[in-house]
């Protein structure tokens, strides 16, 4: 192909890359915003005027490095505006621990094990704290994920 008619063609399908883009971007500015993805809250456990303080709820949802199942966990709301979500499992042997208002931390019947509000060991047997959800309070509900 000779150069001047390679040009033309090179031109013209060029512009009218430009042209069809720019056209499809003001169509789809008229019919609205670009869509975002949704940012998922998590799994909804409980409302805000239906957890007390000094109130916990269990729930089962999925939690990250389980696997794609769902997890028995436990949200608790020890004071004013705090939230707190763990793993009900002791990692020790996977007793379900409990929340002790009064302790102020998660206690394990089966061997003793402690861990504070947020999770982390105070004493074992277990070797490790409670694994923590993310809690996110949205519109009078109580998401974790």
């Amino acid at each position: 192909m000779e150069r001047r008619p390679f040009l033309k063609s090179f031109t013209a399908a060029a512009l009218g890359l430009v042209t069809g883009s720019s056209a499809a971007r003001r169509i789809e500015g008229s019919f609205g915003q670009r869509r975002r993805p949704e940012v998922s809250l998590g799994t909804k456990v409980a409302t805000v005027a239906g957890l007390k303080v000094g109130g916990q709820v269990q729930f089962a949802a999925p939690h990250a490095g389980s696997g794609s199942g769902a997890v028995q966990g436990l949200l608790i709301h020890p004071s004013a505006g705090v939230y707190r979500a763990v793993v009900q499992a002791c990692p020790h042997q996977g007793c379900p621990v409990s929340f002790s208002q009064a302790q102020k931390e998660f206690l394990c019947p089966c061997h003793g094990s402690a861990f504070t509000q947020t999770g982390a060991l105070i004493h074992g047997p277990a070797q490790r704290g409670l694994s923590p959800f993310t809690v996110t309070v949205s519109k009078g509900s109580i998401y974790v994920r």
